[in-house]
This record gives structure tokens, C-alpha cells and sequence, in this order.
């Protein structure tokens, strides 16, 4: 049958919460039964209101009056008993709608609605309204729109994404929010991919920062039958999750990870161009100059000169490229101009790809070109939102080449929130990734790309498949 698993395997069930000053053990808490349906018997704590109760519990205010209406009218009392509804409770309507035995399209609606309200209390809110989670799941093609019946003509097609969204934890990062962005954006490359043929489900995944967690998500077969998955991001989950794929067939499209060995593994796709290939790109550009071209690097200790800097070295090496060198010290002291050639564009190859370590040298550079020389720093991507003076130079699969409006109108459409991500945009990465996971699994053509044009190569039936379609921007 089938079932909304959207919502369903998003979030995992915390052990235990935590109050202010209080430690609800979830575990410790009896249990009973009230028409069939499984709750706490908890009795209030000291200092507790109804919103830290709901909070501890993890359910929201309304289900705890729905069982004790007693409190509308006279409010908590420190010592009283009351009810409240278990997430096993939840999930057994959840696994009840998933094998066929909710058909009415009033109890569906109540089932979407209590997952929906779960999900809110343990993220950010994305979406607008219950309502609109309701409207955003028909869209999508897990509820027949005309219907409001569960969709079973349709050929259907498993996808799976496994991203580190740290739903356990309290305080969310940076990262977390990124992966939530690349989470809405492979919802709308879902909804415009969708026909009356095929019918896409998504699985999430929460795959943490655990070496055990991908693991024990083969180990309860929580994959079974899946076509196509997106993730994991860390090295050590993807090399977990690679045997399984390749037993069962299944494309693992990688994200984030570069680099990676691809020989041997046919239905691994690595997105991220490795440092060798986006090396090569550079270096092929600074031999099409001749010339008018002067190379400059950062000579310094071998630990702290990054693996892409490493590899365009290489690359000049090999075709013999005569590059200068100078050092952090000398550019710190003002004495880069040298080892500058004030009548050739000056190339200046930095010993890190982090911004945060490249900027103390950036204003040193600046000053030299604002003294007359022809500076062009080789930098990356993610460097345009920082106000350098000087021309940069970069090789990356990020490039806008559409207008997005369409799917900003969709996004508004949907979601509340507004993407906080820049360069590269988390969601338009995860809108061109499922995009093109639905290619690999499907032969369905991607309607557009929004922020990187992918071209898929592999060195041989064997092997596996890498992104070679390298923008370099001057």
C-alpha cells in the first residue's frame, strides 16, 4: 500500500527530556489504556506547566486537554494525575494508514495533522499551516488530490535521503539548518518531477553524526526496496552504506563527499568534483595564457598547505609550468611585489581553500593591487559573498545559469521560511540533486538545472560515476 513516509521516518522518539531544573525519564512513566488508545499516567510535578509538560513529552498542548478536558476549566494542579498520549500512540495510527485500514479522508487528514504537530515541536516550522502540509503531501502525489484516497495506480518510485539533520538535539547548527534548505529543495524537485504515471515516495533519514546509525538502519531493513538514495555526508557512513547498494542495486548519489575511490563501485555518483579534477581545470586555463601569465604560490610547511593547492602544483609541475614562490611571511611584511611581474597577469595560489585562514593575507594582496600590479587570486566559490578587491579565480560545479522564479514562486508557495544558505544555495543543491536522482533511477530528464549542470562520466563499466562538468569563472 501506499503510505506517507515522508513524515514518518523523519524524527526518531528521544528517550528522555529535559525541563528546566526537571528530568522527565519516559521510560519510568506507567503506562494505561483509554479506548484503546495507549497513554501516560503522569502525575505534575512541582513548578510544571502544561507547555513544559508538552515539551517534555513531546506532544503538543491540545492532545493533553483532548484527554483531560478538566483542565481548560480549573487549570494544573501540583499532584494530580493526568493523561497523555504516547508517540506510540501516533505511530500506530501512522502504521494503521500505511497498511490500508484508514481510508476515510477525515481520518487521514487527522492522522497527517498529529505527525505534522509532532514534527513542528521538534524542528524550525517550515511550512505555513497544517492545512498547507496537507495540500503540500496531495501535491506531491502521496495523496490522490482528487480522491483523498491512498494513490495505487501509480508505478512507484522509493527515494531515500540520509542527511545529518540533528533532530536530537536541542540547540541546532549552522549545519542542521543547511541540510533542512537541501530537504525542502529535493521536496519541490519531487513536486515538479511528478506525472500521473509515476508516483515518488521519500524516505528521510536522520543519520546524526553515529558510525552505528546507517548501520542499524540496514540492519531494520528500513531501506527494503529502496530505488535511489541522496547521502550520507560523512566518508565513514558512505563507506557503511556502498555494499549495500551495490548488492541491491541501488544509485547512491554523494552530496558533499570528493575525492572519493570511485574504481570498482558502478552505481556510486560523486557530485562534488575532486581537488585533482578541479586542479586540471585551472591549470589548462593558466597554459592557454603562455606568457602573459606569472604563477606565484605560498611556499610553507608541508601540514599546512591544503589538498587543492597540493594538486594544482602538481598539475604545473607536470606540464611544465614555471611557477614563483613566496611565502606568508613575506606577504605579511608587505614584500609580495617581489615576487610579482609588473608587466604579466600575476596568478597567486594560496596555501588553503578556507577563507578564514586566506583573509588575514587578502588585505596585503589588495594593497600590491592597488599599487599597479595585475593580481588574479585563485580562490573558491564560496569567496564571491566576501568583498575582495582583487579578481578571483575558481573552478566549481556551482553555477547559476536559470532564472529562479518559478521556484521561488513554489517555495513561497509552500514555505514560511526564507533559505539562509549562500554560495551555494542548500536547497537549489538539493533541488538539481534529486532532480537528477530521479534521472539515474527513472530516465526522466531534469526541466531545469537551478545552480550546477551535471555530467555525469565513468571511466569504465566498473566503475564509478563523477561529476565533470567543472565551471571555471575568471
Amino acid at each position: 500500500m501506499k503510505y506517507i513516509h515522508t513524515l514518518t521516518l523523519l524524527f526518531l522518539m528521544v528517550s528522555f527530556a529535559h525541563a528546566e531544573g526537571n528530568i522527565v525519564i519516559l521510560d519510568s512513566i506507567p503506562l494505561d489504556t483509554i479506548q484503546g488508545e495507549e497513554v501516560y499516567k503522569y502525575q505534575v510535578e512541582k513548578g510544571m506547566g502544561l507547555y513544559r509538560i508538552g515539551v517534555n513529552f513531546k506532544v503538543n498542548q491540545e492532545e493533553i486537554i483532548r484527554l483531560n478536558p478538566q483542565i481548560q476549566s480549573q487549570g494544573l494542579r501540583f499532584g494530580e494525575t493526568i493523561y497523555i498520549p504516547t508517540k506510540r500512540a501516533i505511530q500506530q495510527k501512522v502504521e494503521d494508514l500505511k497498511k490500508g485500514m484508514i481510508q476515510n479522508a477525515a481520518e487521514i487528514k487527522e492522522v497527517v495533522e498529529l505527525k505534522a504537530k509532532e514534527i513542528k515541536e521538534e524542528i524550525t516550522p517550515v511550512l505555513e499551516s497544517t492545512d498547507r502540509l496537507v495540500a503540500t503531501i496531495k501535491s506531491f502525489g502521496t495523496i490522490d488530490s482528487n480522491t483523498d484516497s491512498i494513490a495505487d495506480t501509480r508505478k512507484v518510485v522509493e527515494l531515500a535521503l540520509m542527511l545529518p539533520f540533528e533532530s536530537k538535539q536541542t540547540k541546532r547548527s549552522t549545519q542542521a539548518t543547511r541540510m533542512m534548505e537541501f530537504y525542502q529543495g529535493a521536496l519541490l524537485a519531487l513536486y515538479t518531477a511528478q506525472n500521473d504515471s509515476i508516483l515518488f515516495r521519500l524516505r528521510v533519514f536522520d543519520t546524526e553524526r553515529s558510525e552505528r546509525r546507517i548501520i542499524d538502519l540496514m540492519s531494520n531493513d528500513a531501506l527494503h526496496d529502496v530505488d535511489g538514495i541522496i547521502g550520507p555526508m560523512y566518508p565513514i557512513q558512505m563507506e557503511q552504506l556502498l555494499p549495500w547498494c551495490e548488492k541491491n542495486q541501488v544509485p547512491l548519489l554523494l552530496p558533499f563527499n570528493d575525492d572519493t575511490d570511485l574504481k570498482g563501485h558502478p552505481y556510486l555518483y560523486q557530485f562534488n568534483a575532486s581537488d585533482n579534477d578541479r586542479a586540471a581545470t585551472i591549470v589548462h586555463w593558466v597554459k592557454s595564457k603562455g606568457d602573459s601569465l606569472h604563477c606565484v604560490t605560498i611556499d610553507t610547511h608541508d601540514t599546512d598547505i591544503s589538498q587543492s593547492t597540493r594538486a594544482i602544483r602538481a598539475h604545473l609541475r607536470a606540464n611544465d609550468i614555471p611557477y614563483n614562490k613566496t611565502t606568508i611571511h613575506n606577504i605579511l611584511s608587505d614584500s609580495l611585489f617581489l615576487s610579482l611581474d609588473s608587466t604579466k597577469q600575476n596568478l597567486l595560489i594560496l596555501h588553503t581553500d578556507k577563507y578564514s585562514r586566506a583573509n588575514i593575507l587578502i588585505p596585503h594582496i589588495e594593497k600590491c593591487a592597488r599599487a599597479g600590479y595585475n593580481i588574479t587570486l585563485c580562490g573558491q566559490y564560496s569567496w564571491q559573498r566576501e568583498k575582495i578587491q582583487v579578481p578571483l579565480l575558481f573552478a566549481s560545479v556551482f553555477e547559476a545559469h536559470n532564472s529562479i522564479e518559478e521556484y521561488t514562486q513554489l517555495w513561497n508557495r509552500y514555505f514560511v521560511n526564507s533559505p539562509q544558505s549562500k554560495l551555494p544555495r542548500y536547497d537549489l543543491l538539493g533541488y538539481d540533486l534529486m532532480s537528477e536522482l530521479i534521472y539515474i533511477v527513472t530516465g526522466i530528464s531534469p526541466k531545469t538545472y537551478l545552480q550546477s549542470i551535471i555530467r555525469w562520466e565513468a571511466t569504465s563499466t566498473e566503475d564509478g560515476w563523477a561529476n565533470t562538468n567543472i565551471e571555471l569563472v575568471e
